[in-house]
């Protein structure tokens, strides 16, 4: 648990002053993490919950849902071959994460409370208040549009047989995904009911910046800050 209005500098890299200044207040931090990346070793999701509850009062993570599926879909995957995928890949994320919560302390039954899909925010009104914007965004914020296809252009091309190039309807298709993730790095706040909170995640996702910057057409919320949290050295 923080005791200071400080941060790790060699772990923590906030986006902008004021996701530093929020990263500093340390009133609640969400960890996200993505299933189908290497990244998330069991040694590296060890080390960045301990970070996490060292840094935050409150500490969530939060994991993508069902419709990751759209990635393969895009791709050719009939339906339920792309969702027996995800639930397969999405379980064994969530073992792991659990697993971190409960070596750093963590019962695992306040662990389970504490971890989060993309999915069970449906019904949350201000939730869906906001993928409403966003949803209207992609239609209508080129920008924006085109961090969302840049972004699903690396994860195509290692879904697609051969590593093939996905075509631009391949990318239109996967779009879709990204709305729930840019709801909540518009305001965890609200949608978990902190005053302030934190996403962290190991790398910027291309819409974020523009989006705390100010260039797309919606924002983010005062109280919401976005940080990359990384292992030492790397």
């Amino acid at each position: 648990m923080a005791s200071v209005a400080s941060y790790d500098k060699t772990r923590f890299t906030p986006l902008d002053d004021r996701s530093a200044r929020l990263l500093g207040a340390a009133e609640h931090g969400v960890i996200a993490m993505s299933p189908f990346n290497s990244y998330f070793s069991q040694d590296v999701i060890d080390s960045s919950i301990a970070t996490m509850l060292r840094q935050f009062e409150q500490v969530d993570a939060m994991i993508p849902g069902i419709e990751m599926r759209l990635m393969f879909e895009a791709c050719g995957y009939p339906r339920h071959r792309a969702e027996q995928k995800v639930i397969r890949n999405l379980r064994m994320l969530r073992r792991r994460i659990l697993s971190a919560f409960e070596r750093a302390g963590v019962p695992r039954e306040a662990a389970e409370q504490r971890l989060h899909s993309l999915t069970e925010f449906e019904g949350n009104p201000l939730y869906d208040r906001l993928l409403g914007t966003v949803r209207q965004a992609l239609e209508s914020d080129p920008l924006f549009l085109e961090a969302c296809l840049r972004t699903s252009r690396g994860i195509l091309t290692r879904i697609n047989e051969g590593g093939s190039e996905p075509t631009r309807e391949q990318l239109l298709a996967a779009t879709e995904y990204y709305l729930g993730e840019a709801v909540v790095m518009s305001d965890t706040a609200g949608i978990l009911g902190h005053d302030s909170s934190v996403m962290c995640y190991y790398r910027v996702i291309e819409f974020v910046r523009p989006l705390f910057a100010g260039e797309l057409s919606w924002r983010p919320s005062p109280r919401q800050g976005y940080a990359v949290l990384r292992e030492p050295g790397s």
